[in-house]
């Protein structure tokens, strides 16, 4: 007897050799039902959780009977009773910004990783670190949009350092214009803009290569550029 359960620990060493713990967890367990967990991308302590978002109304933001993602944002909390955080969402998209179906056969999750393709040829990847989150490969884009705030009326200079290309529209007015595959380059432009609250939208992808976009802004009086501060954009 004693030789059977040496013989059979053996087999399980070798069978789990080169194996990690975390090759063991299905990332997916507790999405059904009322488990209200999330799929997504996380580290151990990790400051962000990138992780797809079909509903705004279920807690953690995913549902795994669900078969349309709105987007992807990078907070999430999993098991709780209320919705809560889920900020930033990003939706990929070709030309029009929509909801996407999918399907479960076309996703793939680990501990640290998320992807999924969509119908349209659109895949999005996500990984984390404790402190950031990114796409996990080249080929992937970007839109932002919603209101910045402007704090005062004059002439405002903005500018962007993207790699590959980047485009910056306000109230419609295409303002700065560095789209196209090339290495980090600067471009900046100037519109006139009153007091208050303006419609942006910033379009940014990644062909191959590096990834890199700054957005800043110069006040009418100022000589410098500054970051565009996060308290001057609003979304409604």
């Amino acid at each position: 007897m004693r030789k059977h359960i040496l013989f059979g620990l053996l087999a399980l060493a070798l069978l789990s050799c080169g194996r990690q713990p975390a090759d063991q967890v299905n990332v997916f367990n507790g999405t059904d039902f009322a488990g209200n967990t999330y799929p997504g991308a996380v580290v151990p302590f990790g400051a962000v959780q990138l992780s797809p978002d079909t509903d705004v109304n279920t807690t953690s933001g995913y549902h795994y009977r669900h078969d349309v993602i709105l987007g992807f944002s990078h907070t999430h909390l999993s098991g709780t009773g209320c919705p809560d955080l889920g900020d930033f969402l990003v939706t990929p998209g070709l030309d029009v910004v929509e909801p996407l179906p999918f399907s479960h056969q076309d996703e793939q999750a680990r501990p640290g990783y998320y992807k999924v393709s969509f119908a349209k040829g659109i895949t999005a990847e996500l990984t984390a670190t404790p402190h950031a989150g990114a796409p996990a490969a080249d080929h992937f884009a970007y839109l932002f949009f919603g209101y910045l705030d402007v704090p005062a009326d004059g002439v405002w200079s903005f500018a962007l350092r993207d790699d590959d290309g980047a485009a910056l529209w306000v109230d419609g007015i295409c303002v700065v214009d560095n789209d196209g595959i090339h290495e980090p380059a600067e471009a900046e432009g100037t519109i006139p803009l009153g007091k208050g609250l303006h419609y942006y939208k910033l379009m940014y992808f990644d062909d191959e290569g590096g990834q890199e976009l700054a957005w800043s802004w110069k006040a009418p009086e100022s000589d410098r550029y500054v970051p565009v501060p996060a308290k001057s954009l609003y979304f409604k």
